[in-house]
């Protein structure tokens, strides 16, 4: 509900504006036509988006006249994001837009005319901070028959033609900040965090509207929850192709271990375990069984074989995971690869009779190896890790 606060015609004028919000309120929609309604929504828009311009004008002087200041905000942008309840990024543009209504006249009265909406002017601000105003007409042009991104493209247009060096410039710059980091959460999940190129965010988008496809009246999901199981499928189509590269000597699999008590739901048995990941909810383990990518091992009571003597020269599956248990990461010290990007290395030289064992083997990244094969020792610390020692220094010291 509406508090009286601000100027005094400010509370008159929002006095009046949520007398008509209320009476909107308790309007029964039920008997209206659909088409009526839909004229509804238009009109309550276009209201909406000249109200906004309305606080936009008053952001103008309020930045201009450092009221922020007051309340300890450093900025008006950093006002706007909590007092507007907005998001930064919002809260920039508005206050580009507010910084250029004398310039955006156009815009301005489009945006009362009901041609445009507050969005648009939102981007065509954006755009001409950067491009000058002078681009404002051709931008206003694309606002008015296209949706505010394609505002974002015709600017990006704009720029390729004005300044193609510059663009090509910004390509490489986009190219060096492209990221994605992935991290656990505390409460098992797995995050997810970046910025794609144009071209890799392109192909992401392509790959993952293609397998969400066009969504049934039944799917409840939200937009968000399709493109995560999207992700989720294209990963798993990826790994049941087998196309992928080895990962550490082997085809990359969800490596799943679990009891066979555990399966047949005896109360108090071990939990499966996921490599990587850790203890599963039976109710998730079901639901991989029938997987094709998948690296499936039932234990019985005699569980893992640790040791093969002589009989392999490599390590099972099960001898792995054994492995990754017991280092996460690759065995030499501050090594951060995990264990699943790694080749089991026998600690013994299997050509000097060396056996195939959990207990005298190690994780090694494919950097790490390549040095141990190439004369480096492996020394065992008190952590359990192990420090890489030069042929060299071997030499000096003998």
């Amino acid at each position: 509900m509406y508090e009286g606060r601000g100027s005094q015609t400010a509370q008159q004028a929002l006095e009046l504006i949520n007398a008509g919000v209320e009476l909107l309120a308790r309007q029964d929609l039920d008997p209206l036509d659909p088409a009526l309604l839909g004229q509804d929504i238009e009109l309550v828009q276009q209201t909406a988006h000249r109200l906004q311009l309305e606080s936009t004008r008053r952001l103008r002087r309020f930045d201009a006249d450092g009221g922020f200041r007051a309340v300890g905000a450093s900025s008006a942008v950093d006002w706007m994001r909590d007092h507007g309840q907005m998001s930064a990024a919002t809260a920039v543009k508005q206050v580009k837009l507010a910084r250029q209504l004398d310039d955006l006249g156009s815009t301005v009265a489009a945006v009362q005319a009901g041609q445009v909406g507050f969005e648009h002017a939102l981007e065509v601000a954006s755009a001409t901070a950067e491009l000058g105003v002078e681009a404002e007409g051709e931008l206003l042009q694309a606002a008015v028959t296209s949706a505010p991104e394609e505002v974002r493209q015709a600017a990006r247009s704009i720029r390729h033609r004005e300044d193609p060096a510059g663009m090509d410039a910004l390509a490489g710059e986009q190219i060096r900040r492209r990221r994605l980091r992935l991290w656990e959460t505390g409460n098992g999940m797995t995050a997810l965090e970046g910025e794609l190129p144009p071209v890799s965010g392109q192909r992401l988008r392509l790959c993952l509207e293609s397998l969400i496809g066009i969504p049934a009246k039944a799917d409840r999901r939200s937009q968000e929850q399709r493109q995560a199981d999207a992700l989720e499928e294209l990963c798993r189509r990826q790994l049941a192709g087998g196309g992928l590269p080895n990962l550490g000597g082997r085809k990359p699999q969800l490596t799943l271990v679990v009891r066979a008590e555990t399966l047949a739901g005896v109360e108090g048995s071990e939990p499966a375990q996921l490599e990587g990941t850790g203890a599963l909810a039976l109710t998730t383990v079901k639901e991989l069984l029938g997987e094709s990518a998948i690296r499936l091992a039932v234990e019985g009571k005699g569980g893992v074989t640790l040791n093969f003597g002589r009989a392999r020269r490599t390590h099972s599956d099960l001898q792995r995971l054994e492995s990754s248990r017991k280092h996460p990461s690759c065995g030499v010290e501050r090594c951060t690869r995990r264990a699943r990007q790694c080749q089991v290395h026998h600690l013994d030289p299997w050509n000097h009779d060396g056996e195939t064992d959990v207990a005298r083997s190690a994780p090694l990244c494919l950097k790490h190896h390549r040095l141990v094969s190439e004369g480096w020792r492996l020394l065992a610390g008190k952590s359990g890790r192990y420090a890489l020692e030069p042929p060299a220094e071997r030499g000096r010291s003998a």
